[in-house]
Formats: structure tokens, C-alpha cells, sequence
């Protein structure tokens, strides 16, 4: 059996975030009107809220310049070290495929969509993206894999 190749599965992969991101923003912006709401289960909303900041709110106080200029060298530093370092390209493309998801919000609504609200009781955590949650997955299979390789070393 042929084994594809890491770049065009990391294409594929970046491709995927980024369409399936911008794709599940498009359907939210045409159905759901801004601070919305739809209850899926007692833990679990689709909402409608706008994030201005960067994770979870954070640093709102920035000038948007510089939210935008951050997503930009992230996803120039990671494309920069998946191609300079082998085994890495898959999660890199989650991570920078999701920084463009956000990057394009941020460029053309001045801020990003966010809309999976995962809740116990009146306890909510930060509403969230698919950008979001490949960025996060992306980061925790690039640090298990560092953790791998340095335990193998120890060995």
C-alpha cells in the first residue's frame, strides 16, 4: 500500500479545519442572530457571541492590529518549523488551519464567531469554535509528541 505523503496530508488536513470552520460560521451567521441561543442538550448550546479578545476573551485590550498580527506570525512560525521539522506537519496544519479560521473572522467581522457552549448548571466555559478546538488539539499532540520523544530518550 502506498503511504501518502506528510505534505499533502497536512493540506489536507489544514484544508479540512479551515472549510469545516468557515463552513459551521457561515451556517451559524445565516441562522442564528447574534447573542441567539439553541439548547442540543442539559449540557450543551449552540449560541451566538462575538470573541473580540483572543482564547476565552483574553486580552481584549489589545488593538485589533495586534490581533490580527498575532494569528499572522503563529501561523508563519508553525508552517516555517513543520517544514524544517519531519513528523510534526499534520498537527502544525490543525494548528495553523485553525489560526486562518479565525484569522479570516477577525479580518472580516472584526471578530471571531464563537458558538459551542458547553455548560454544567449556571457554570459555562468560554464559548468555542471548530478553529478553536484544532488549534487545542493540534498544540496536545504536538506536546504528547514531544513528551514521547524525550521518554524514548530517557530509555
Amino acid at each position: 500500500m502506498h503511504k501518502m505523503p506528510e505534505g499533502i496530508g497536512a493540506l489536507i488536513i489544514f484544508a479540512l479545519v479551515f472549510i469545516a470552520d468557515q463552513l459551521s460560521k457561515f451556517w451559524l451567521l445565516k441562522f442564528l442572530p447574534l447573542w441567539g441561543s439553541y439548547e442540543v442538550t442539559s449540557f450543551f448550546s449552540i449560541v451566538h457571541v462575538r470573541n473580540t479578545g483572543v482564547s476565552f476573551g483574553m486580552l481584549k485590550c489589545l488593538p485589533s492590529f495586534v490581533l490580527i498580527l498575532i494569528p499572522i506570525l503563529v501561523t508563519i512560525g508553525f508552517i516555517y518549523w513543520s517544514l524544517n521539522q519531519r513528523g510534526i506537519r499534520l498537527q502544525a496544519a490543525a494548528v495553523v488551519g485553525g489560526a486562518c479560521g479565525n484569522l479570516v473572522d477577525r479580518i472580516c467581522r472584526g471578530s471571531v464567531v464563537d458558538f459551542l457552549d458547553f455548560h454544567i448548571s449556571t457554570f459555562h466555559w468560554p464559548a468555542f469554535n471548530i478553529a478553536d478546538s484544532a488549534i487545542t488539539i493540534g498544540i496536545a499532540m504536538l506536546l504528547w509528541k514531544s513528551y514521547e520523544e524525550s521518554h524514548e530518550r530517557d530509555c
